[in-house]
């Protein structure tokens, strides 16, 4: 596999293993996590994908959190920028640089339907805990956790007997945002089964006023993946 086709895909997944438990608009989805650890505002931190399926391959990059934002991705090869991602509240976009190619779409109609809000996956990529009100999964959704206080060490999520997404978090270290999880695994079964993972560098991470915000953009020249999600960019 060509590098350039390598980091389009892994950003593909990071996207999707962030998605899978961030697919609502609504801000009444989700309560604030038990320890809002109030330090932080922006984070940029280094980090590295891993896949195993439905491809097995590996590829660093930068992720950008703007708190409640904002969730940017940057994959490098030799310097240059190769692919970028963003996810806000509504909204994902993925940018193919080296083809001039990129998809968008609405979260809730790219992705299977989860109502959790951004901040709660902010919380989630941290490994900290946190807690959906009653009444908001839909009845065929459940979800549950282990951890204490402050932090989760895994997260599984179902869809009546026939989806399971299921996540654990290692290696918790101390941040300006409380503590925080280095590695996070993912495992989804279905019809299309994923098994991934994202690896934060916190000893390298910068903070607040020592994060420049980003908003992905894409000019006219590129050309709009349309009739895809981003499940199939990984294929």
């Amino acid at each position: 596999m060509k590098p350039h086709t390598l980091i389009v895909k892994a950003i593909a997944a990071a996207v999707i293993i962030m998605a899978a438990c961030a697919c609502s608009t609504s801000k009444k989805a989700a309560a604030p996590a038990t320890d809002s650890a109030s330090g932080w505002e922006r984070v940029r931190v280094p980090m590295t994908v891993r896949i195993e399926k439905p491809t097995s391959m590996s590829v660093s990059g930068t992720a950008i959190m703007v708190r409640d934002t904002s969730i940017t991705l940057s994959m490098r090869f030799l310097g240059m920028e190769m692919a970028a991602a963003q996810l806000t509240a509504d909204s994902v976009l993925v940018v193919d640089k080296l083809h001039r190619q990129y998809f968008a779409e609405k979260i809730d109609k790219a992705l299977e339907k989860v109502p959790l809000t951004l901040d709660l996956l902010q919380n989630v990529l941290m490994g900290k805990n946190f807690t959906i009100p009653k009444g908001i999964l839909p009845p065929d959704v459940t979800y549950h956790t282990a951890g204490n206080d402050s932090i989760i060490t895994s997260l599984a999520i179902c869809r009546g007997d026939t989806s399971r997404i299921e996540f654990t978090f290692d290696n918790h270290v101390a941040s300006p945002a409380g503590p925080v999880a280095s590695l996070i695994s993912v495992k989804a079964n279905g019809k299309k089964p994923i098994a991934a993972s994202i690896e934060w560098n916190w000893n390298k991470a910068k903070w607040n006023d020592e994060v420049e915000p980003r908003t992905l953009t894409v000019s006219g020249s590129y050309t709009r993946i349309k009739g895809t999600k981003p499940g199939d960019l990984i294929k």
